[in-house]
């Protein structure tokens, strides 16, 4: 039996002939036009096509004129057909909808971010519902620089459902300050009352002072003095005298690191640049660096070292959060790093990607007892 494949496009569709040991490839830019007229003449005896899913999200004009194309072709070919979705495909073959390695699911909205695209608001839309908090706010910032019709009409669905996905979206979105957002959502009570919640409760002094400014400026003064007047009823907790930095080039992540130490008491001093942070940390020793590992100029493990030339490990405990796979540039080539030969470069103790708000929290403290 052969079997026609296509993968339908706005106005070129990729397609094969498969005759269950080969595959012939018709070409991966047909004309939808042309591939109209040949349907009906090809060799073929059922035809597998790919169908588009919306996840209950408006589609653009791409999308529905997709469909429109899929509608035609089922209708030219002259056998059966079967719709494929590739999320059933996924799913077959991975078990999972999501890719396995957090760190992946993070670099891929961290791209999605630096080239906009109208065509990723339902992939960004799954991102804000990933069970890691670095993924989620991956996808906000991204979300924050692809904005679409479809996008804000998801999100006000989400915000709306009042469930915890709602209340880690907006979460989410404040953490990484993805203020363009907050323009469409903030006429929503239930943004409003979740933002409020999150702000009051977990959110670190610089994340609320940046979200109330911008509140303001958008004319939600209600809000704003609602959230103050209920900062100064709780009291906010006595910061704990103790001087932690971090360094990270990620600025997404340098604010994941603020909020998390600013539940535990701490207010972080943050560096973006590890060129920085050396004077920084050399001028007056701090009570704990939490640092990357690849970073550009300077490698987390270079960092150590400049460190290590004043302080002992017993000195200054440094604390290195990295993946199970990184790698890092040195004159001398690449050096593929394991917890071994972090430890013998100084590191007191290293935390992979992702982690838990347990193993942070333990990690902190086993350096700065509570």
């Amino acid at each position: 039996m052969n079997l026609l494949c296509i993968d339908p496009g706005t106005t070129h569709s990729g397609v094969v002939i498969f005759d269950g040991k080969s595959v012939s490839d018709v070409g991966t830019e047909v004309e939808n036009g042309w591939l109209l007229n040949a349907i009906g003449l090809m060799d073929a005896d059922h035809m597998a096509i790919e169908m588009v899913a919306c996840y209950g999200m408006p589609v653009g004009k791409e999308t529905f004129e997709t469909c429109v194309w899929i509608g035609r072709f089922i209708e030219k070919f002259r056998g059966d057909h079967t719709k494929v979705f590739r999320k059933d495909v996924k799913l077959n073959l991975c078990n999972s909808m999501r890719a396995k390695d957090a760190n992946i699911r993070q670099a891929a909205y961290e791209a999605m971010e630096r080239i906009p695209s109208p065509k990723t608001a339902i992939c960004l839309a799954q991102g804000l519902q990933d069970p890691v908090e670095s993924v989620r706010m991956s996808a906000a910032r991204a979300i924050d620089k692809n904005l679409s019709k479809p996008l804000v009409a998801g999100l006000k669905n989400i915000v709306r459902d009042g469930s915890d996905t709602a209340k880690t979206t907006v979460a989410a979105l404040i953490d990484t300050e993805a203020s363009n957002i907050f323009n469409f959502l903030v006429q929503e009570e239930s943004f409003q009352a979740l933002a409020k919640d999150h702000i009051v409760k977990k959110a670190s002094p610089a994340t609320r002072k940046n979200f109330l400014k911008h509140m303001s400026g958008i004319g939600q003064k209600e809000l704003v003095n609602a959230v103050k007047k209920e900062v100064v009823d709780n009291g906010s907790a006595e910061e704990k005298p103790t001087k932690i930095i971090v360094v990270d080039d990620s600025k997404m992540m340098l604010r994941l690191y603020q909020n998390k130490l600013s539940a535990l008491g701490f207010t972080p001093v943050t560096f973006h640049m590890p060129e920085e942070a050396i004077p920084a940390i050399l001028q007056e020793k701090p009570d704990l660096v939490i640092t990357d590992l690849n970073m550009p100029n300077i490698s987390g493990l270079e960092l150590t070292r400049e460190i290590r030339r004043k302080y002992t490990r017993q000195d200054l405990p440094i604390l290195m959060i990295t993946t199970q796979s990184d790698f890092v540039e040195e004159k001398t080539g690449d050096i593929d790093v394991n917890d071994a030969i972090l430890k013998k470069s100084g590191i007191n103790k290293v935390l992979h990607k992702p982690f838990t708000d347990e193993a942070f929290r333990s990690s902190v403290h086993e350096f700065i007892p509570k």
